[in-house]
């Protein structure tokens, strides 16, 4: 099932993750532009899976046109009719639409017709967006190992560390240390971080656990770009994780 996020048209507020909704949403908002790539995920019967692509142009009211996704080195076989859902990031929003293979055309190159979408459904993305992660990671205070926790969501900016370890209310920062995958890549991320607050609350038992909200401190290039891409990654694989 494709993970959309339903905006009303016309309707201001908040959606059930918390994000901003403008409105009224229509292709037009999204301001795509020539040469923007798009997402693309098919579910029809070949179940072709997903792929990017670029957008080539599009006419109001009868087709999107873009180049035709490739399955590693070679176009996809795709069908008129098959059903598919687009999505893009303009750099603040998030911007996806249900739509069908209209056409193939393979001059002057490949590329393929999709039914220009009545509606778009949309989400304003934070300035720093974070995503849902359940992540298990370690920390330690002045060289020393303090605890073990769970990394409950991560940006570029910061985390959200879930602990049973309750730190000296005199320490006010630590180093977070992480490892995951992605993109099938093991990744080792050690992050210096300053503890904005705290908040603790009672879990299984009598066992009392530790929010802390953390700000990454000088990050290394390599880092925020490691960060950077987690957050992409989740936003496209599971748009509704991220706040």
């Amino acid at each position: 099932m494709s993970h959309l996020i339903h905006a009303e048209a016309g309707v201001g507020g908040q959606d059930a993750q918390g994000h901003a909704h403008g409105g009224p949403h229509t292709f037009a908002d999204a301001h795509l532009n020539v040469g923007d790539t798009v997402y693309l995920e098919f579910s029809g019967v070949e179940a072709h899976g997903r792929a990017s692509a670029t957008v080539v142009g599009w006419r109001e009211g009868h087709s999107v046109l873009v180049t035709m996704p490739l399955a590693g080195d070679r176009p996809m076989q795709l069908f008129d009719g098959e059903p598919v859902t687009l999505r893009m990031f303009n750099g603040r929003s998030a911007f996806a639409f249900q739509s069908v293979v209209r056409r193939v055309a393979s001059l002057p190159f490949p590329y393929v017709h999709l039914a220009y979408p009545r509606r778009v459904q949309s989400v304003e993305i934070r300035r720093s967006p974070r995503s849902r992660v359940d992540m298990p990671a370690t920390f330690s205070v002045d060289g020393q190992p303090a605890g073990v926790g769970t990394v409950v969501d991560i940006g570029t900016a910061g985390a959200l560390l879930d602990t049973g370890r309750m730190l000296d209310k005199s320490v006010q920062h630590l180093t977070l240390s992480l490892s995951f995958e992605l993109h099938l890549v093991p990744v080792q991320l050690t992050l210096s971080a300053h503890i904005l607050g705290m908040k603790a609350y009672a879990s299984t038992g009598e066992n009392t656990h530790v929010q802390y909200r953390l700000a990454f401190q000088s990050l290394q290039p390599n880092d925020r770009l490691v960060l950077a891409s987690l957050v992409w990654f989740e936003m496209y694989e599971h748009p509704e994780n991220i706040v």
